[in-house]
């Protein structure tokens, strides 16, 4: 598995990843020794620079994952992933009560991603 040699889009301060090959073999993918074509500093500009041919990038997959499904994006490397226990966070202020708009988003969330997101490794 070697990236070196590929043009690659890099997240600005990103910290290496642990990666899980699909014999279970287990290695480590740290941008700081990759040279980048590019550096961005939010997943947004990051996906586009991607689909634009920039080069290979890796996104999260809640991010790209109807990209992957209409063919415009690629997986690289699919028999790994990345092992890091990303999660996704819902953050809002702190008040004793959840105004209505909070609550319907939340709940909103939570229909929409429930237990297996559309990106998830069963969701595929």
């Amino acid at each position: 598995m070697v990236l070196t040699t590929h043009e690659l889009i890099g997240f600005k301060d990103s910290s290496p990843k642990p990666l899980v090959g699909p014999d279970g073999a287990r290695g480590v993918f740290d941008p700081s020794k990759a040279t980048c074509r590019l550096v961005v500093d939010d997943g947004l500009s990051q996906k586009v620079a991607t689909k634009a041919g920039g080069g290979i990038s890796m996104n999260s997959l809640w991010s790209v994952h109807r990209d992957l499904a209409d063919g415009t994006l690629v997986r690289v490397l699919p028999a790994y992933r990345v092992d890091d226990q990303s999660v996704l966070w819902l953050v809002y202020p702190k008040s004793n009560v959840l105004t209505a708009k909070v609550r319907t988003f939340i709940d909103f969330l939570l229909d929409k991603l429930g237990k297996r997101p559309a990106w998830s490794e069963s969701g595929r």
